[in-house]
C-alpha cells in the first residue's frame, strides 16, 4: 500500500477554510457515530436523486472511520496546497461546486445510493494536477507477503506528483470499466475532470499568481523546477557545496614540497569576486505583499541580507544561496508591477570570510536581479 503524506510546495496564505472542511466533515461524522444528528437527517443527505441538498449533503457522510481517515488525508494533502494558491473563500466555493459535478457524474453514469467526499477530493486533486504537476509528493509504503516470509516491510519515497496522481486516475478508470469494490468510481472520474477544467481555466483567465510549473508550462516546456521546498535543506546543500569546494587533497608531505612552485616566480593571481544573479520565476501578491521566487544562477553566497528604500521593507529566505538553488523574498509595501523601477542593496559574505555590499537591480527585460553596474 502507498500514502502520500505531504506535497512540497510554497505557501503564501494559510489554508484555513480546507482546516475547516476537514474539521466540519469529521464532527460531522462523529455526531453521526454517537446518534447526536437524527437518522431521518442522515438519511435525506445521501446521494440517491437529482437533488441540490444530497448532492452536497453526501459529501459530510462517511461509511466508516477508515473512509474518514482516508479522504481527509487527501484532502489535506492536496486541498491545502490549493487553498493555499486560490484563496480561502474561493476554495469553499470550488470545493463545493466540484463535489455537485461529482455527484452530477455519479447520478448520470452509476446506479444507487453514495456517500462520501471522495469526488470533490478528486476534484481538487484534477486541479493539484494542473497547478503543481512536478512538485515533489512524499509518500510511505508498506507491504506484507507471509507466504514468501515477508513481513511488513514499510519505507518511504518521493515521487513528481503526476506520477502518482495518473496512477490512481488509472485505478478510477479500471474501476469504471470492470467495476466492483462498491466504489464511486464516476464520481472520482467527473470529479477529477471538473478540477482539471477549473484548474485550466484559472490559469486561462489569469485568476491565480503561480510560483510552481504548471501542466500547461509542462506540456509547452517553459517550466522551471525547484530541487527543493525545505530551507532547511537549502542551507544545509550550500554548506555541503562549500565544503567540498574547500577541501584539499592532502598527499606524501615530501613529494608535496617538491611539487610546490616557488611563489617568487609566479605571482599570485587576483582573488575572484563572486556575485549572484538572481533569476525571477514567479511573483505572487497577497494583499500588501510581494513574494518573488528565483534562482541564484551566480556565485554561491552566505549571510545574505537586503535593503531598500525607507517606505518598503525586504526579506530574502534562504539567507544562503548555493549556484542553481531557489529561494524567495517577500516585499512590503510595493506593486508587483513596478519591480523594473526597484533597486535594492545587497550585502553577502564569500570566499575567506569577505563581506560585500552591492547594489542590485532588476532588468526586465531578462527577468534577472542583477548586481549594478
Amino acid at each position: 500500500m502507498i500514502i502520500p503524506y505531504r506535497l512540497e510546495t510554497t505557501y503564501t496564505r494559510l489554508p484555513i477554510m480546507n482546516s475547516v472542511l476537514i474539521a466540519v466533515t469529521s464532527v460531522f461524522f462523529f455526531f453521526i457515530l454517537f446518534d447526536v444528528i437524527p437518522i431521518d437527517v442522515v438519511m435525506a443527505m445521501i446521494l440517491k436523486e437529482w437533488d441540490l441538498g444530497q448532492m452536497l449533503g453526501c459529501l459530510f457522510l462517511h461509511g466508516g472511520l477508515f473512509h474518514l481517515i482516508g479522504n481527509m488525508l487527501f484532502l489535506w494533502i492536496f486541498g491545502s496546497a490549493v487553498c493555499a494558491l486560490v484563496g480561502n473563500w474561493q476554495y469553499g466555493v470550488l470545493y463545493l461546486f466540484l463535489g455537485i459535478v461529482a455527484s452530477a457524474s455519479h447520478l448520470t453514469f452509476s446506479e444507487g445510493s453514495a456517500i462520501g467526499a471522495s469526488g470533490a477530493i478528486n476534484g481538487v486533486v484534477g486541479m493539484s494536477l494542473v497547478l503543481f504537476p512536478v512538485n515533489k509528493l512524499n509518500c510511505i509504503y508498506f507491504f506484507s507477503m507471509p507466504f514468501m516470509g515477508i513481513f511488513w516491510r514499510f519505507g518511504k519515497f518521493t515521487v513528481k506528483a503526476y506520477w502518482m496522481i495518473l496512477l490512481w486516475l488509472v485505478y478510477d478508470i479500471l474501476g469504471a470499466v470492470f467495476g466492483g469494490g462498491n466504489i464511486g468510481y464516476w464520481a472520482h472520474l467527473g470529479g477529477f475532470g471538473g478540477g482539471m477544467l477549473v484548474g485550466y481555466c484559472l490559469l486561462l483567465f489569469n485568476l491565480v499568481e503561480t510560483y510552481d510549473p504548471t501542466l500547461i508550462e509542462v506540456l509547452t516546456g517553459k517550466a522551471v523546477e525547484r530541487d527543493t521546498y525545505d530551507m532547511d535543506e537549502l542551507a544545509a546543500l550550500a554548506s555541503r557545496k562549500k565544503k567540498r569546494e574547500n577541501v584539499l587533497i592532502e598527499g606524501d608531505p615530501v613529494l608535496d614540497s617538491l611539487l610546490q612552485p616557488d611563489a617568487s616566480l609566479y605571482p599570485a593571481e587576483p582573488v575572484k569576486e563572486l556575485l549572484p544573479c538572481l533569476r525571477v520565476l514567479r511573483t505572487a501578491t497577497r494583499e500588501k505583499d510581494v513574494y518573488v521566487y528565483f534562482v541564484n544562477e551566480g556565485d554561491t553566497i552566505s549571510n545574505v541580507a537586503l535593503q531598500c528604500r525607507d517606505s518598503i521593507s525586504v526579506e530574502i529566505n534562504p539567507t544562503t544561496l548555493a549556484s542553481k538553488s531557489p529561494g524567495w523574498m517577500r516585499l512590503n509595501n510595493i506593486e508587483a508591477g513596478v519591480l523594473q523601477d526597484l533597486s535594492l542593496s545587497i550585502s553577502y559574505e564569500w570566499g575567506e570570510g569577505k563581506r560585500t555590499s552591492k547594489p542590485l537591480k532588476y532588468d526586465g527585460s531578462v527577468r534577472k536581479f542583477q548586481i549594478a553596474e
